[in-house]
């Protein structure tokens, strides 16, 4: 059905990054007139770990866009190493597998690869153009103010989503509110190695309350991670480029990786990041990728989850008539609840996998157990950061009774200890499980008090009981 004249596109995106430019194509290919904007210009850098897992890698390959990215000299990672305290799983993705490997691409290719496949599908870009506010009737947004080279222009669509990452300007001028908050433990400082030939593996490394990550890149880069606790970070700010290399060298796995590899760029990255979840639509709005779901770094994840949104939001929209206002709210809606059930799992194994302490002795035993266990280690290994396998399938009582053998001989003391640390293990998992069960909800009224740029607006979970109380959001959560 044809839309009103009244409307400049069927679907406006703020971002043309991995969300906004790969929701731009999908919609774009089925039919809609789709605006996709950004204030950057292409191709440009993102502050990004780069890593596509092997789900993220499938899509762009289903997209046309993977033959491209390869051309960069990126590898295909067919190898996840994980070593865990001296505990290593060593594992290579399979001939049955949805997708033979993942891949570390450099932003600037990857981004401007997805734009180029976005206007080839039939999208328009708009680069250099900076959202600024939202234009409301009756209670939807149906545009958006828009400064350009050109100055200020309304662009006016039935639906406009949101795809401008973590401080989502559009989630804020909705007052999109956020839940299952959880505060960042640890923060991320990454750079690129030259000269060495590693393998086209995934090294993952956990010692103490320290971790390690290092994956081959395009343009024939290795790209290494060091990710200390909060609890270092004044000091590793005294000298970040000395500290940074302190802790590359303090590893041997890792120093082995690099090889006669040199450093060529100065280490950066980021404090700390709370994660969070944000509700994901109202009347004429939906945010997709960051702007929705925000998850520690730690896993990789931000890139693949994105993709998996976007091809979801669009399968939503599929056939929807954007001009009956209850259709689009009805597709929104059903989008927000599959969003909340698709990456809860993911989500809080990020939490938990960020948080700055040292493995227990019960989650040692575990991964001893699972090492000797081929398949359970492909799953946690290889398919569970794909999405082909949740975590639970490894993480459950099977697995702490396997463990329990090894823990026996552990003395007393230790034994109660790991009794305590199961229970309240437990006790987490059941509260985050109620958070998952919610109740039927309408889209709540579009108000707009505040201008874009002010904090948002978000429901706080305190610091000392973040990682036991989930908070849900405000007007309730979707079923």
């Amino acid at each position: 059905m044809t839309l009103s004249p009244d409307y400049d596109f069927d679907v406006i995106i703020v971002g043309a990054r991995c969300a906004g430019a790969s929701l731009a194509s999908e919609l774009a290919q089925a039919g809609r007139r789709v605006l996709v904007l950004d204030r950057a210009e292409f191709p440009s850098d993102a502050f990004s770990t780069h890593l596509i897992q092997a789900d993220g890698v499938e899509f762009l390959r289903r997209h046309g866009v993977l033959e491209r990215v390869a051309e960069a000299g990126a590898p295909l990672l067919s190898q996840v190493r994980v070593i865990f305290d001296g505990v290593e799983i060593n594992e290579h993705y399979r001939s049955t597998d949805p997708s033979p490997g993942a891949m570390s691409i450099s932003r600037k290719v990857l981004d401007a690869a997805l734009c180029d496949h976005a206007v080839a599908s039939g999208a328009t870009l708009l680069t250099r153009a900076e959202f600024r506010d939202v234009c409301i009737e009756n209670g939807r947004l149906v545009g958006i103010g828009v400064l350009t080279a050109e100055g200020h222009r309304v662009i006016r669509a039935p639906l406009v989503v949101g795809a401008d990452g973590r401080l989502s300007q559009l989630g804020s001028s909705v007052n999109a509110r956020s839940y299952n908050s959880a505060p960042g433990e640890r923060f991320i400082y990454w750079a690129d190695f030259v000269g060495s030939t590693p393998s086209p593996q995934m090294l993952s490394i956990r010692t103490g309350d320290f971790q390690w990550a290092a994956y081959p890149s395009d343009a024939g880069v290795l790209t290494v991670a060091v990710v200390p606790p909060m609890r270092v970070y004044e000091q590793f700010m005294t000298d970040p480029v000395a500290s940074f290399d302190q802790l590359v060298e303090s590893e041997e796995p890792l120093r082995s990786l690099i090889g006669d590899g040199i450093r060529t760029n100065r280490p950066r990255g980021t404090i700390a990041l709370d994660s969070f979840f944000r509700e994901a639509a109202g009347p004429g709005w939906c945010l997709v990728g960051d702007a929705g779901v925000f998850k520690d770094p730690v896993l990789g994840q931000g890139i693949g989850d994105a993709f998996r949104q976007s091809s979801a939001l669009a399968g939503f929209l599929d056939g929807v008539d954007l001009s009956r206002s209850q259709a689009v709210d009805h597709a929104l809606l059903q989008f927000w609840r599959w969003r909340d059930r698709d990456l809860t799992d993911m989500y809080w194994l990020a939490v938990d996998a960020a948080e700055q302490r040292s493995l227990n002795r019960l989650e040692t035993a575990m991964f001893s157990t699972l090492k000797d266990n081929r398949e359970l280690a492909h799953t946690l290994a290889v398919e569970i950061p794909a999405h082909w396998s949740s975590s639970g399938k490894v993480f459950n009582m099977r697995t702490v009774l396997r463990a329990l053998p090894e823990a026996r001989r552990l003395p007393r003391r230790h034994q109660q200890t790991l009794v305590r640390i199961l229970c309240e293990r437990v006790a987490l998992q059941l509260r985050r499980d109620l958070s998952a069960a919610t109740r039927r909800r309408k889209l709540r009224p579009l108000t707009v008090s505040d201008p874009v740029g002010l904090e948002l607006l978000a429901v706080e979970v305190p610091l000392e009981v973040a990682k036991s109380e989930i908070q849900a959001p405000a007007h309730g959560e979707p079923q």
